[in-house]
């Protein structure tokens, strides 16, 4: 059957002679072999029909355009036509009018399903579109009821719960200030008590350690003056009738001591470094300025920090009292009549000299006896030999011998009179 299929199709493309190669296939020659191919009658090529006839597969399945899995006989006649036109054979005028009819036909069955196609999806999307609508009003009407309730649910328990709170806060409120008040009480109680203690305490030792600070300060102030004025008997003794007596020095240890207590106080914390500046610089500095100006300035400076010192309570009237004197015996030393001193809250007022005198007489006590008031020329009211600097005072004086300087009886170590 399939050689006999074969010799068909063969002869169909050689039949005709001259009339068939001017005239070209007809479309009853190509329905004639679609009927010989179709061994079954049922006006389709199956598979192995078309495999019979000599139609490979791969066209079979791409002439196959409905997908039905076989050739009707317009897929067969389009196909044929082609094969013509492969072979280079003409086609006839009514086979190419069939396959145009043919092609035209599915085109318009295809622009048709394309057409339903877009109508369905049209439908489809506005059903979808209106079904999306439907559904959003009802869910946006269902969530605003919802919020509505919600809301009126929430006020509702808002209320009840701040009403609630109200109650409990105001009530833990005076129960807490009670409470507080109660251990304010008390604490501020124990800790009055506490700090009494503690002030009676502080005090009475401060007084306790100020005692024994300012009796130590007055005993050794005391031996350091005797020495001193021991000192200045024996030299002034020596140099008697030799017609120029060597000016009074302030002792070293005045100075000395008198930077010691002021370094104490600024370890202790009473004193500020900068508050002790001054005094240190005119207690210390190996180089005064040459100016008498300069030096009196700088020894009212020292005097007034000093005064504030100890009317601010960081310096005992004890310390203050020896600063001064260190102070005054610094400007004597520097042959320079010193200015006044400030005078301290306890301090005593400073005993009045006679003019030409060297400066205010230092304090003391009321257990020491005031210094002896020196007349002008007395060695601690000239200045150094050999400075080229008059006196203080301005006045032109002889050289005259020094008087011995008056020394307390308590200085003397217990001795009685008036001389030593």
């Amino acid at each position: 059957m399939q050689k006999s299929t074969h010799l068909i199709i063969l002869g169909l493309f050689l039949v005709g002679g001259a009339s068939a190669q001017s005239t070209g296939v007809t479309l009853g020659k190509v329905r004639a072999t679609f009927s010989k191919a179709d061994t079954n009658g049922d006006a389709l090529l199956s598979r192995a029909e078309a495999a019979a006839a000599g139609i490979p597969s791969r066209d079979m399945q791409r002439m196959d355009a409905d997908k039905s899995g076989s050739l009707s006989g317009e897929e067969f006649i389009v196909y044929y036509s082609q094969l013509l036109s492969r072979a280079g054979r003409t086609s006839a005028k009514d086979l190419e009018a069939e396959v145009k009819r043919i092609n035209a036909a599915r085109r318009a069955a295809q622009q048709k399903k394309d057409q339903e196609r877009k109508d369905k999806a049209r439908a489809d999307k506005k059903a979808k579109d209106q079904a999306r609508i439907d559904q959003a009003r009802a869910d946006k009407k269902a969530s605003d009821q919802a919020r509505i309730d919600q809301a009126r649910a929430d006020e509702k328990a808002n209320d009840q719960a701040r009403i609630d709170q109200a109650r409990a806060d105001e009530k833990a409120n005076d129960q807490a200030r009670i409470d507080q008040a109660r251990a304010d009480k008390k604490a501020s109680d124990q800790a009055r008590l506490d700090q009494a203690r503690a002030d009676e305490k502080a005090n009475d030792q401060a007084r306790i350690d100020q005692a024994r600070a300012d009796k130590k300060a007055s005993d050794q102030a005391r031996i350091d003056a005797a020495r001193a004025k021991k000192k200045v008997k024996d030299e002034t003794s020596k140099d008697e009738g030799k017609g120029t007596p060597e000016p009074v020095q302030a002792p070293e240890a005045d100075s000395d001591r008198a930077a010691k207590l002021l370094r104490a106080a600024v370890a202790s914390g009473r004193v500020t470094k900068d508050g002790a500046k001054d005094v240190f610089d005119l207690l210390t500095n190996t180089t005064l300025p040459t100016k008498v100006e300069e030096l009196r300035r700088l020894h009212q400076v020292a005097t007034a920090r000093v005064s504030a010192l100890a009317k601010s309570g960081s310096l005992s009237p004890t310390e203050a009292r020896e600063l001064y004197k260190a102070l005054t015996r610094r400007m004597q030393q520097a042959g320079v009549k010193p200015t006044p001193p400030v005078q301290t809250p306890s301090a005593k007022p400073p005993v009045r000299r006679e003019p030409g005198g060297n400066g205010p007489a230092p304090q003391v006590k009321p257990g020491d006896v005031q210094r002896a008031r020196r007349k002008p020329n007395t060695p601690a009211s000239k200045p150094p030999v050999g400075d080229g600097r008059k006196p203080a005072d301005g006045s032109s004086r002889k050289k005259a011998p020094a008087k011995k300087p008056a020394v307390r009886p308590s200085e003397k170590g217990g001795r009685t009179g008036g001389g030593s």
